[in-house]
């Protein structure tokens, strides 16, 4: 029986702030099916078989922010599809916007609470344990987090405009590793210790992402 894929849009929201900038991440109301208690970007489910991602994208950023983007504003960065075997899947694609506005209004219920922060900052809370995100929040965050000096949030997610990720998380002593297209165990479904490696380690003392991929090489082998 073939598996059902779900279709997603994700908008990665940012904002100047002094030389460097800040994301916007929103904490999902506990009692949700999908992502419950999670800090989370934007987005939602598109709802029929002919809808369109940024449309989407645009939408359910308005419904959870009151934040009003416009499609022609976004910069499509990545697509992220859950991995094989989970009861529900999605292939999410991830898109990025600048606001300059920044007021944020949730509804608190479907979204509870929300924060702006510096990826770096976010990613370190993850790393103790501080915050919960789903791995393609992480991951993203590092990605940021990379470029935060520069103050340049977008060019940072341009650089993965054409990655599409499907992980395939291997269990170890430790945890787990979620293994990501372009790593050397990735066609193995094997964590092996030798570059080039493209993972998130994530044991329950701290997650760490790892890459030795060049920032420009276009990911999108996920045989």
């Amino acid at each position: 029986m073939t598996e059902l894929v779900e279709r997603a849009a994700t908008v990665v929201v940012v904002r100047e702030r002094g030389s460097a900038f800040e994301v916007l991440l929103l904490r999902r109301h506990a009692s949700l099916a999908v992502h419950g208690g999670q800090w989370v970007f934007p987005g939602g489910k598109i709802e029929t078989v002919d809808a369109d991602e940024r449309a989407t994208a645009v939408r359910e950023t308005w419904e959870e922010t009151q934040l009003d983007i416009g499609s022609v504003d976004l910069v499509r960065t990545a697509r992220w599809i859950t991995p094989v075997g989970r009861r529900r899947r999605f292939s999410a694609a991830f898109f990025a916007c600048q606001v300059n506005r920044s007021n944020v209004v949730v509804d608190g219920g479907e979204i509870d609470e929300h924060v702006w922060v510096a990826p770096a900052q976010a990613a370190r809370r993850v790393c103790e344990r501080g915050h919960s995100v789903p791995p393609p929040t992480f991951v993203t965050l590092c990605w940021l987090a990379e470029h935060a000096a520069a103050g340049d949030a977008m060019s940072a997610l341009r650089a993965r405009a054409e990655w599409e990720l499907l992980p395939r998380p291997q269990a170890t002593s430790v945890g787990t590793t979620s293994l990501l297209p372009g790593d050397v165990g990735y066609a193995r479904h094997s964590v092996i210790d030798a570059p080039p490696r493209h993972r998130v380690v994530m044991t329950a003392a701290a997650w760490r992402y790892v890459c030795d991929l060049p920032t420009t090489q276009p990911v999108l082998d996920n045989g």
